[in-house]
Formats: C-alpha cells, structure tokens, sequence
C-alpha cells in the first residue's frame, strides 16, 4: 500500500506547442479494486515553464463490472506570474481535460469496438454544453487582454518615474550640499572691515541702546496716565512744539500734567 514511483519524459507536439514533459508518477494500489495515481508535469518549451507544474491524481476504482476514472488536476505555482496567471491555469486545465477526452475514445474503440465509438459520440454532445459555459466569451477575454497590457505598460511607467524621481532628488540634496560648504568658505574667506567702520558701527550699536533704553522709560511713563491725560499731554506738546533735548521734554510734560 505505499507509492510505487517513476518518472517518464515524453514529447507533445502539435501545430502550436513543441515541448518536453517531465513526469513523475507515484502509483499505489489501495484495495484491489481501488488504484490511485499521482503525477506532477513539469514542461519545458512552453512560456514560463519554470513557474508551474501541473499535477493530476486519478482514482481508478472497479464498480459493477466497470472501471471508473475520476481525475482532479491541479496547476501549481512556484514563481510568481500574476499577469498571465489566469491564461497558464485555463490552458494548463484544457490541455489535461482534451488529453482525458482523447485517452477515454481510446479505451472506449479499445474495449467496446463500435459500441465505444457511439458512446463517444455521445459523451462528445454531452460534454459540449459545459465545455461552452466553462469558456469565456471572445469580447470578455480580448478585454481583459487588453486590461492586463495596459496594466503593465502602467506598472512599468510607476516603477521608471520613481526611479526618476529619486535620481532627481539625490542631485537636489548634492547641490544644496555643495551650495552650503560654499556658503561656509565665503564667510570664513570675507575680509574684516576697516578699524574706522568697526568704531562707526559701535558707536551705532550704543546710541541704538541708548534710543531703546530712553523709549522703555518713555513708554514706563506713559503707562502711569490714563487715556484723557495723554490726550491732554499730546495737545499740550503739539501747542508749546516739541524740546530739543531729553530734560526738557521731561519737564515740560510734567509741567503740562
């Protein structure tokens, strides 16, 4: 009761495919009226004949004087094909189900002679009906075809222009580094001011300070008064004019209030 195994390489040709089958076989006899076969098909010389294998597993059992073949089959994937997924599992599917079709007119011209022939005839007519509500229809699958190009030619535009992009980012941050050492080397390289400008400027920075500090106090002052004296000072400084220097002004707005 364990699986007898054995490998077979035959060759499929027809007007479209010239290929070669690897087949392993694994056969084990359950009952003596109950035999199970397994067998995995690699191909070659077929498009992406590395990324699958097709698999099968008959149940060939004996009821009422007669042999009855059920086959399951299987397409199983070892690289990723998205884009052409769907069509390598319909072709793989239909290619097994025409080989059972021929294989079972054999066995029926085999055994029965020309009762076999009528009786493929007729599983011929009664496998027609399924066999055209499985297909798709040739709008449905040109349009999905046409789906599946267009997917791709977008799906290579996506990856080319982030590509693209990232270049054109990478050269950005260069420059912008190359822009900033340059930067850094003409404030290192510029030369001092003259010692005359640097008293100017001083001298600039103090009387700023001393303007800022004398509008602190001014402002600390006028925060004591309300509203209508200030309105009373303003007149009163707009009518006398305004002082030449600093203790004067201070005097005559205290005066004024």
């Amino acid at each position: 009761k364990q699986f007898h195994h054995r490998l077979f390489d035959f060759v499929k040709r027809s007007k479209l495919v010239n290929c070669t089958v690897h087949q392993s076989q694994y056969v084990r006899l359950v009952t003596p009226t109950d035999l199970r076969v397994h067998t995995s098909n690699k191909m070659e010389g077929v498009p992406f004949a590395d990324c699958f294998t097709v698999d099968t597993k008959w149940k060939i059992t004996e009821e009422d004087e007669k042999c009855r073949i059920q086959v399951l089959v299987k397409v199983n994937f070892t690289k990723s094909v998205s884009l052409v997924r769907g069509k390598i599992e319909r072709n793989s599917v239909q290619g097994t189900v025409d080989y059972f079709k021929s294989l079972a007119r054999f066995l029926r011209s085999k055994f029965r002679g020309a009762a076999g022939v009528a009786g493929d005839a007729e599983a011929e007519a009664l496998d027609e009906p399924t066999a055209g509500k499985s297909g798709l229809s040739p709008v449905l699958a040109i349009t999905l075809g046409v789906g599946c190009a267009l997917f791709f030619v977008l799906w290579l535009w996506y990856w080319w222009s982030a590509g693209s992009w990232a270049a054109y980012v990478v050269e950005l941050e260069t420059r912008n580094v190359e822009l900033e050492l340059l930067v850094e080397e003409l404030l290192q390289a510029r030369p001092a001011p003259p010692e005359e400008l640097q008293e100017t400027m001083k001298q600039w920075s103090n009387n700023i300070g001393e303007a800022m500090s004398l509008l602190e106090k001014v402002k600390t002052e006028l925060d004591k008064y309300d509203s209508s004296t200030l309105d009373y000072m303003i007149n009163k400084v707009a009518e006398i004019g305004m002082p030449k220097d600093e203790s004067t002004s201070l005097e005559a707005l205290e005066n004024s209030t």
